[in-house]
């Protein structure tokens, strides 16, 4: 994969990758991207063309999002559960293969939203339910209603997502 210079060109970055990208999440502070593949999860400096971190991958890996700290790497796949990565940690430790999950949430073919505090965190599955982790508690905000996409107030007190054609619904959030 490379990446070039809309301007002139010129080759910015390049890495060896095991498949074509599907996604891919720069970090919010450093210059480390996330590339997620139909094989994989890597996140690489960019700048400095080095591997921080890899994660196998036994299905296709559609969206990754970096918490606004950057220290969490949320991504979800077309059949499993969404994960939450602490990569940052994986990539000081040195260790290119290490990654810590904490437990996820359920995941689909929407891809993951953090709040701008980073303290909540929603996913819709395939099948529309919309979840909502804060911190390290996870429980369902609703069922059966078309959950995406969603969109958190500024504060973080609510989140904002579509109901089927009936347009939008916002809920209170409270921890």
């Amino acid at each position: 994969m490379e990446v070039r210079s809309a301007n002139n060109g010129q080759v910015l970055w390049s890495a060896e990758l095991s498949a074509i990208p599907n996604c891919l999440a720069i970090h919010p502070s450093r210059p480390w991207l996330a590339i997620g593949t139909k094989e994989d999860l890597v996140v690489h400096a960019f700048l400095e063309d080095r591997l921080l971190a890899r994660r196998k991958q036994s299905e296709d890996c559609g969206y990754v999002a970096w918490s606004p700290g950057g220290d969490t790497l949320a991504h979800s796949g077309f059949g499993y559960a969404l994960e939450l990565w602490e990569a940052e940690r994986a990539a000081n430790s040195g260790q290119a293969t290490e990654h810590t999950r904490a437990p996820g949430l359920g995941g689909g073919r929407a891809g993951p939203c953090f709040s701008l505090d980073g303290m909540w965190l929603a996913n819709s599955d395939e099948q529309g339910m919309l979840t909502v982790r804060h911190g390290s508690s996870i429980r369902p905000l609703a069922e059966e209603l078309n959950g995406y996409p969603v969109t958190f107030s500024p504060d973080g007190k609510r989140l904002f997502c579509r109901q089927g054609a009936a347009g939008a619904n916002a809920f209170e959030l409270s921890p």
